[in-house]
């Protein structure tokens, strides 16, 4: 799990990013936040990395309500443990592989039938949301997998669920389990521009209710991908014998080969394989993204729990007056807690001035961001595995959300199209409700972003 508690730091250490000989590769996120007054003691503490949310068939249970548990006796208690009759039986064994493999709390949506229309639902209106949808709902969700359901329709309902809300990563489940040259073709068909999707290849063999069964790899890699984060950090990729240990199954569809691997890898489809003396691994750790700045998982995740955690933290901007002094406090309390996941080891470089930056000042805000009353924080870190600096970019919203036009700064150009006036995507579910709460505008997909020259 990320560290929770900032330590000392140098003061707003500034890094020297723009103009930088080095040329590092930048990327930009833009986020526009509306917020309601939160107390001004907050500070910044990082957000659940990995609450899974299951969408699928089960035995009972209610339908289209998402439903924590926190085990799968709890499941089972709740949806059954069986999958007679099923269409798609694969929700239940994927929850209970989650569980085994290090998850600790799931949100499972229960659907009428195992119906493409059914997985993928409604986004509510007239009526709640159903389906994959009704998932939106839940901001604590770091995860989402619809286990076995492998139609390309299903696949661009959940990457475009993860890209609209930028803050989880949707684990798909490929549709061949064992041809290498079908799974490759279904890649070419698919893709997630940020990031916030990833392919697994193939399936697992596992022992569910007496019976040996075909397992979809989304439950057990959500499940190792906990893990992973609780025993080593978000930023540490869940992969090889580290980090991507498969536990509680007995085999895979299909042997891959070094050479196979080699075909999967250059496409973005994570492999799995069986190493003598180590067991089945994950063995591959990377996203759909076309933005290759973003086609690691560890930096993907990273830099969404980054921007959240900031986000969350210094959402009691919206109540202060926007001014030198607050931009002062804002930058402190994002340097604090940089420092703190700097400590732990989930960025690049020997010192605090060579892993990130922190910038809240004029330079960061033009005169239509004040005079609408935004506060901008540019926040840049450096990932330990693809070796190049992710600028993120937060703004705290006062008053009805707004437009914002493309921010220029020497040497960046951040463009973004901003979805102005849309509802709350936050469900008031993450750490147990709360009276205060944020709202995140989500950003219109795809959106474009240039690259520092």
């Amino acid at each position: 799990m990320l560290p929770h508690s900032p330590t000392s730091a140098d003061p707003r250490p500034r890094h020297p990013l723009l103009g930088r000989r080095r040329r590092r590769a930048a990327l930009a996120l833009a986020l526009s936040i509306a917020l309601w007054s939160v107390p001004a003691s907050a500070q910044v503490t990082t957000v659940p990395t990995a609450v899974a949310g299951f969408v699928g068939e089960a035995m009972q249970g209610p339908v289209d309500q998402p439903t924590v548990v926190e085990s799968f006796a709890e499941f089972a208690t709740l949806f059954g443990a069986g999958t007679t009759g099923l269409a798609r039986p694969h929700l239940a064994p994927s929850v209970e592989a989650f569980f085994l493999n290090g998850g600790a709390r799931a949100w499972i949506v229960r659907t009428t039938d195992g119906s493409d229309a059914a997985l993928i639902g409604s986004a509510g209106g007239p009526g709640p949301a159903t389906g994959l949808r009704a998932l939106r709902a839940i901001d604590e969700i770091t995860l989402v997998a619809v286990p076995g359901a492998t139609s390309p329709a299903v696949h661009v309902a959940m990457l475009a669920d993860c890209e609209l809300l930028a803050d989880r990563l949707c684990l798909l489940d490929p549709a061949s389990r064992d041809d290498v040259s079908a799974v490759l073709a279904e890649r070419a068909g698919i893709a997630s521009p940020q990031g916030f999707g990833a392919l697994y290849f193939p399936w697992f063999e596992a022992f569910f209710a007496g019976a040996t069964v075909d397992l979809p790899p989304s439950g057990v890699v959500a499940g190792v991908m906990s893990r992973n984060d609780a025993q080593y950090g978000v930023w540490n990729p869940p992969a090889g014998p580290t980090g991507g240990v498969v536990l509680g199954v007995t085999g895979l569809t299909y042997d891959l080969s070094s050479a196979e691997q080699s075909l999967l890898n250059p496409e973005g489809v994570n492999a799995i394989r069986d190493v003598s003396g180590s067991g089945i691994l994950l063995f591959g750790a990377r996203t759909l993204a076309t933005n290759l700045d973003f086609r690691f998982v560890s930096t993907r995740r990273l830099a969404a729990v980054v921007s959240e955690s900031i986000e969350e933290g210094t959402s009691y901007a919206r109540s202060q007056p926007n001014d030198a002094s607050l931009w002062a406090q804002i930058e402190a309390d994002a340097t604090s807690y940089l420092t703190s996941l700097f400590a732990a080891g989930a960025f690049a470089g020997s010192t605090v001035a060579d892993a990130f930056f922190v910038r809240c000042d004029s330079t960061t805000m033009t005169a239509l961001d004040l005079a609408e009353g935004r506060t901008v924080l540019l926040v840049g870190i450096a990932p330990v595995q693809p070796g190049q600096f992710v600028v993120l970019r937060i703004e705290h919203v006062r008053g009805a959300p707004v437009p914002v036009p493309g921010l220029a700064l020497p040497g960046l150009v951040i463009l973004a199209a901003l979805c102005a006036g849309l509802g709350t995507r936050r469900g008031g579910h993450r750490r147990g409700a709360r009276a205060e709460r944020a709202r995140r505008v989500p950003l219109v997909s795809p959106f474009r972003v240039d690259r520092l020259r």
